[in-house]
């Protein structure tokens, strides 16, 4: 998951609804899980969350896609666009990152290594 928002009218919640009444506490959370995919989940809310006017437990959503929470309708780009400029706006050193990259899959492969030769067992018959 790459960033997630928490929605509801608790004060330090990520997007706070509190103009609306039926609005639950911790009504949904909405988690980025690609570049263009979002998972949108209730919290078992008492005024429930709806996409295209159907209660939803959980239902995947697209940047162009609009919910409803409560009586409050939202649209998934104008809660995630900040997010988007953010990670766009921040320089990326490429170098950097590839021997970070580098070091993890180093430490991996000797997991892996270390992994395997732990579980071979050798059995010679007739000896």
């Amino acid at each position: 998951m790459l960033k997630q928002w928490k929605i509801g009218r608790k004060p330090d919640y990520d997007l706070v609804i509190s103009t609306d009444p039926y609005v639950s506490r911790y009504h949904a959370v909405l988690a980025q899980i690609s570049d263009n995919a979002y998972l949108l989940e209730d919290n078992g809310s008492t005024a429930g969350t709806y996409v295209e006017g159907v209660k939803i437990a959980r239902a995947l959503l697209t940047l162009p896609d609009s919910f409803t929470i409560s009586n409050t309708v939202l649209k998934v780009q104008d809660i995630v666009k900040p997010a988007l400029k953010s990670a766009q706006a921040s320089e990326v050193n490429m170098k950097e990152e590839f021997l970070k990259l580098e070091t993890i899959l180093s430490a991996y492969d000797r997991f892996q290594s270390f992994t395997i030769a732990a579980t071979i067992t050798i059995t010679v018959a007739g000896v």
